[in-house]
């Protein structure tokens, strides 16, 4: 794997990430910056993350069933019960250091 060539490990994890203000997606992944990629969701959206893989991953769609959205296994309303869960694992784990983000922002200004 590439990324072990250049000396970086990538170790799974659950992933707790704002959709939208009524969305939060659980999911879990080895590469989180790829992931929130491939979903476009920006990074600041990352809410919390804590070690572990599928298994932690259903077990915390398990524990947090009452507030899933509807039809959909991943994502679940923002109720207290789940935002304080999210701000213990954060307290706990803290966040990936992500990059900084370095692209630049072009303002016109008219004449």
């Amino acid at each position: 794997m590439a990324a072990r060539r250049a000396g970086r490990t990538e170790t799974a994890v659950v992933y707790y990430a704002r959709l939208d203000p009524q969305r939060i997606k659980i999911g879990f992944t080895s590469r989180l910056e790829t992931r929130m990629r491939d979903m476009r969701v920006p990074l600041r959206n990352v809410l919390a993350i804590e070690p572990g893989g599928r298994e932690l991953e259903k077990q915390r769609h398990e524990q947090f069933r009452s507030c899933r959205i509807a039809r959909n296994l991943e994502e679940f309303h923002p109720v207290p019960e789940l935002m304080g869960w999210i701000e213990q694992v954060r307290d706990q784990h803290g966040l990936p250091a992500f990059p900084p983000d370095t692209r630049s922002v072009t303002v016109r200004r008219q004449p």
